[in-house]
C-alpha cells in the first residue's frame, strides 16, 4: 500500500475513530485519603499508591513503604479490561 492509499484509507475510517480522553493528573490535596489505591507521582516517578491516615503518609503499592518524596498529583486507577467470554 502507498502512502496515497493509506490516506484515503485514513479519511475513510475518520469517522469511525474514537476519541477516549485521557485522565488528567489532580493536585494531590484532592485525592482520597481511605486507603483506595490510586496512581501518584512527584512529578518524576510514577506509582501505584494509597494514603494510610493514621500515619498521615502516602504508601507505595510496591513494597507498601513509604515514598521517598511526597506526591504532588494523583488520578484514579484505569478500569481492567473486560474478560473474554463475559
Amino acid at each position: 500500500m502507498n502512502t496515497d492509499e493509506l490516506v484515503d484509507l485514513m479519511w475513510k475510517w475518520k469517522g469511525a475513530l474514537v476519541v477516549v480522553p485521557l485522565p488528567e493528573w489532580r493536585p494531590i490535596e484532592t485525592a482520597p485519603k481511605d486507603g483506595v489505591f490510586v496512581l501518584i507521582t512527584d512529578g518524576d516517578v510514577v506509582q501505584i499508591g494509597y494514603y494510610e491516615d493514621h500515619l498521615m503518609a502516602w504508601r507505595s503499592d510496591a513494597d507498601q513503604c513509604r515514598l521517598w518524596s511526597d506526591p504532588t498529583h494523583w488520578q484514579p486507577l484505569p478500569a481492567p479490561p473486560e474478560r473474554a467470554g463475559t
